[in-house]
């Protein structure tokens, strides 16, 4: 039976010397990210579902959801995005309703558009894409 050669670059068990290890250097340039790389379409078509009391806060577990017209609710997609409208005070919490978090019913606080969100929602509905 033929014995295995083993990798140069592994370590023998019982070694008594250590090879150097020689460590890697990053790249010099790295990328710069600006902005806070989201879309503005998501953030249109968000304001628009919000102004229709699509989307609600969990007081409890701190999380945004998305309430179906039935009543139940689930994690939202686009809770960044959210969370930054309101950061940025374009929407705030409004009226408490019951909804359905799986089979659990929970307190689900919804958000409105403040005035700063209705005028932005109005600015970019008016906006129309170019044909390239």
């Amino acid at each position: 039976m033929a014995r295995r050669r083993p990798d140069p670059a592994q370590q023998d068990l019982f070694a008594d010397q250590l090879d150097e290890m020689t460590a890697t250097v990053p790249p010099e340039n790295p990328v710069a990210v600006s902005g806070f790389g989201g879309q503005p379409d998501v953030a249109a078509a968000v304001l628009n579902e919000i102004m229709d009391g699509r989307y609600g806060f969990i007081e409890k577990t701190g999380r945004v959801v998305e309430v179906d017209p039935d009543r139940s609710c689930r994690f939202s997609e686009v809770e960044d995005t959210i969370l930054h409208l309101e950061k940025e005070r374009y929407i705030e919490l409004g009226e408490m309703i019951a909804c359905r978090h799986g089979a659990i019913i929970r307190q689900v606080t919804r958000y409105k558009l403040t005035k700063a969100g209705t005028t932005l929602r109005k600015r970019w509905a008016s906006l129309k894409p170019r044909n390239a």
